[in-house]
């Protein structure tokens, strides 16, 4: 029995290790497309392409990115309860994506200092949040018809 029982528990700890690194690796994933958004503004971008830009990034690619990935982590179960706080990761990451392009040309253009735009804080972690409720959901779904 007791052989058993070492084999469910070593079992349990692998389960809770992939986890972590599953949770771990969507946020990379999300770090990733976020660094290309960026980094394509900076390297790619002509100054005429600011407002497709802005539409195809901020309106499209990342909130569809952070409303998926956190779809993942509720349907998962990543990190327990804790996996509500990946929204703040989601909310200021969205903002800084605003931050670090269109804001951050302005200021160089301008030789002025912007703060960040904290009402893009809140839109990023709403996102998230309806995304980790939709994924917590399908969740309890599923296990409630596998018991």
């Amino acid at each position: 029995m007791s052989n058993k029982q070492n084999v469910f528990e070593q079992n349990k700890n692998m389960t809770k290790e992939n986890r972590k690194f599953s949770g771990l690796s969507l946020f990379a994933v999300y770090f990733v497309i976020w660094l290309v958004a960026v980094l394509y503004f900076w390297i790619f971008m002509d100054p005429g392409d600011g407002i497709g830009y802005s539409l195809l990034v901020f309106y499209l690619a990342l909130p569809l990115a952070t409303f998926i990935l956190s779809i993942l982590i509720g349907k998962h179960d990543i990190w327990g309860g804790y996996k509500w706080f990946s929204a703040i990761y989601f909310g200021v990451m969205f903002m800084l994506a605003e931050y670090m392009t269109s804001s951050l040309g302005n200021m160089l253009a301008y030789q002025k200092i912007n703060m960040p735009m904290f009402e893009l804080f809140f839109i990023g972690a709403v996102i998230s949040l309806i995304g980790l409720a939709i994924g917590t959901a399908i969740h309890v779904f599923q296990s409630k018809r596998n018991e």
